[in-house]
């Protein structure tokens, strides 16, 4: 029922994620390589025999943040990245630019979770925290609420000149 607000949140939050992540994103193992390069040859040769490599793995994150947290971390994700209170994007219907309200996005991005069902054996159910894994705009809150964590983490100043990011949460799904 509600896969269609997810496709719809989908498109309107992808583009802005990309970019506002796009610092702190290994897009995939060729990007990782050539960064670790230009971080050993290029930054003051900072690769050193002692250098600690961490691998952090996310799993069933997404049934543990609450609805609450996930649209309070969106809506606050809008308004640091968004120069005014609305979302300029254009529509294959209309080549005008559109615009859509922060607090519109965070009202459907709260129907959403809210309204999430599931069928499981001969009974439905909902989501308490997150939503279903099954949906691309599942990923991407989950990518904005990490994406808040991963901001204090990188302002740590101890933290500035070295290589820090995640992998692989801006890979664009093509949705018809």
């Amino acid at each position: 029922a509600t896969s269609r607000i997810s496709r719809y949140l989908h498109r309107l939050l992808r583009p802005l994620m990309a970019t506002a992540m796009r610092r702190h994103v290994f897009m995939d193992e060729t990007d990782f390589i050539q960064r670790l390069i230009h971080y050993s040859q290029v930054e003051q040769q900072q690769l050193q025999s002692n250098t600690f490599f961490a691998t952090i793995q996310r799993t069933n994150a997404p049934s543990l943040v609450s609805h609450a947290s996930l649209v309070e971390t969106v809506a606050y994700f809008l308004k640091d990245q968004l120069v005014t209170n609305k979302l300029q994007y254009t529509s294959l219907k209309t080549p005008l630019p559109q615009y859509i309200a922060i607090s519109t996005i965070t009202k459907l991005t709260e129907l959403y979770l809210q309204h999430n069902l599931f069928y499981y054996q001969g009974k439905i159910y909902g989501f308490n925290k997150g939503g279903p894994n099954s949906l691309s705009l599942s990923d991407d809150l989950l990518d904005i609420y990490i994406f808040a964590w991963q901001q204090l983490i990188f302002s740590d100043a101890r933290l500035k000149t070295e290589l820090c990011g995640r992998y692989g949460c801006l890979h664009y799904d093509i949705l018809l």
